[in-house]
């Protein structure tokens, strides 16, 4: 079960003390912070370290359609250590909620750079080096 608790900003104290007694009261609950992809990385950094006055499990990084940058989950798990749950691709919850597939965002990325799958790996790089 989703609840949405109708988007507490991070930079309001008493929001965060609300949000933090709510979920107290909710027996084993599952806390899943959401993002938007949309926002810079810079930002969602911030967020995520605000947001850690309340235990956070995962993340669901949002509007993965509206965004040409793919590697932000990517970028926000490495930065942060959270696990990455779900994405979502469209406006149409929950039809358009999708568990993390790490081959298909991986994919994604490397589409959006403009790699090759016949495309030589430079001598010397890391990519050699995971490749062998």
């Amino acid at each position: 079960v989703f609840i949405d608790t109708a988007g507490r900003s991070p930079r309001d104290e008493n929001q965060m003390l609300d949000l933090k007694s709510f979920l107290e009261k909710v027996p084993d609950c599952e806390n899943i912070l959401v993002l938007s992809s949309t926002m810079n990385d810079r930002y969602l950094e911030l967020a995520v370290e605000r947001f850690r006055s309340i235990p956070i499990d995962s993340l669901i990084v949002t509007k993965l359609d509206e965004t040409n940058h793919f590697a932000t989950p990517l970028n926000i798990h490495r930065k942060t250590g959270l696990p990455l749950s779900y994405i979502t691709t469209g406006q149409n919850v929950p039809e358009d909620i999708e568990n993390v597939q790490p081959e298909k965002l991986a994919k994604q990325i490397l589409d959006e750079v403009g790699w090759k799958e016949d495309a030589a790996i430079p001598s010397g790089s890391r990519l050699e080096a995971v490749s062998a």
